[in-house]
């Protein structure tokens, strides 16, 4: 039998656990704007389960009515909580009119049930049911997010905390004596098996959130890392990584495609013309016009200052023609607006195929950058392609 001072050791024990979650999600919200809103609903999930464990230990035998009766109702705004947050996670509208009735609902039954003993099966299969509600709801509308985000390994391993919480609160309200929070009954046998086991829940929990976040903010700091901050597009180290994966599979499988290397016309002009953010704006103009003008299988990338390429899939010379002529068309076609000045752009471009006398997609890229050239020498606006 475990001694009334254990109990109370292992009680705060789990009360310090959900203050430092709380704690840490609230630190940590300032800092990641974009999953704000979710993390103070987590903080305010685990404030709020801490305050409901701090007023379960004000109840006596005296059955008062904020200790018993409140414990609950914070439980219940503490899930309500949880599962706002794992919906601003995944990026959805809180659904809170499911949350209004859930709360009226319970809250309702758990005032009528008030402290009174008899009326104990009802209060705490209330509050039980509720969180076993809220918590399976919550893995139901995060499944196919998490899937399409993470993968279907990564969601699936994720709602394992919540199944082990929904079996969790399933267990006290089948066996509903087993959880009881006075003072006087901390020394009964169930007491440690179940502070444990809502310890390690919580602890999995947590750490799983933590998890998803993490590979988030590491996704999309590689996403940035390999776009252009101006234009959108791929940098150049990522449209490298990108053409050599594509020189990989022409060598393994003969699957062709087309390198289109493009060049702004007299860019430099419009830099000393009009201004650097002038130039800014025709950049991301012509990066906009170009994305509009490719195929979805299509992988367009600023290169350099005015330099843009684009890596064309399994392509020939006729189609990536077709291709890099309706680019030319939407450069030159419609002029670029800076501010009231109206300005005529024009851009030219190379293509050259891969073949089998390339030793590397360098040698693919170089002759298209010599056409390129010959296009610049040939009087600009216009696409020149490499024999084959």
């Amino acid at each position: 039998m475990i001694t009334t001072l254990e109990s109370w050791a292992l009680f705060a024990l789990v009360l310090f656990q959900t203050l430092v979650y709380s704690g840490s999600w609230f630190h940590f919200q300032p800092k990641l704007a974009d999953e704000r809103k979710a993390l103070l609903n987590w903080t305010v999930f685990m404030a709020l389960t801490s305050a409901a464990l701090m007023l379960s230990l004000l109840r006596d035998d005296g059955r008062l009515w904020l200790p018993v009766v409140g414990t609950n109702l914070l439980s219940l705004l503490a899930f309500i909580a949880m599962k706002r947050g794992f919906e601003h996670f995944i990026l959805r509208r809180p659904n809170d009119a499911e949350h209004l009735w859930v709360a009226v609902i319970a809250s309702a039954l758990i005032l009528y049930a008030g402290p009174s003993p008899e009326m104990d099966f009802l209060r705490k299969s209330v509050s039980y049911a509720s969180a076993i509600w809220l918590t399976a709801r919550s893995m139901q509308i995060m499944y196919l997010p998490l899937t399409r985000e993470f993968g279907m390994r990564i969601a699936a391993t994720a709602l394992v905390p919540g199944t082990l919480l929904v079996l969790y609160f399933l267990t006290l309200l089948i066996f509903f004596g087993g959880l009881q929070w006075q003072i006087s009954r901390l020394g009964g046998s169930l007491i440690v098996p179940l502070l444990l086991s809502y310890m390690l829940i919580s602890g999995l929990m947590n750490y799983t959130v933590n998890h998803l976040l993490s590979r988030r903010l590491l996704a999309q700091l590689d996403a940035k890392a390999r776009r252009d901050h101006l234009t959108g597009l791929f940098n150049r180290m990522a449209f490298e990584e990108i053409t050599l994966h594509e020189w990989h599979r022409h060598q393994r499988t003969g699957a062709g495609f087309a390198y289109l290397a493009l060049d702004i016309d007299h860019f430099k002009s419009v830099n000393d013309t009009y201004g650097h953010h002038s130039g800014d704006i025709v950049l991301a103009e012509t990066a906009a016009r170009i994305t509009g003008a490719v195929r979805r299988i299509d992988v367009a990338a600023r290169v350099g200052g005015e330099e843009f390429s684009v890596l064309l899939p399994d392509t020939g010379l006729e189609e990536a023609m077709v291709v890099a002529e309706r680019i030319r068309l939407a450069i030159h076609s419609e002029p670029f607006m800076l501010g009231d000045t109206s300005l005529a752009i024009t851009i030219s471009g190379g293509i050259a195929l891969a073949n089998a006398e390339d030793a590397s997609v360098a040698d693919t890229a170089s002759r298209a950058d010599t056409a390129l050239y010959a296009a610049k020498s040939q009087g600009r606006n216009r696409i020149c392609h490499s024999p084959n």
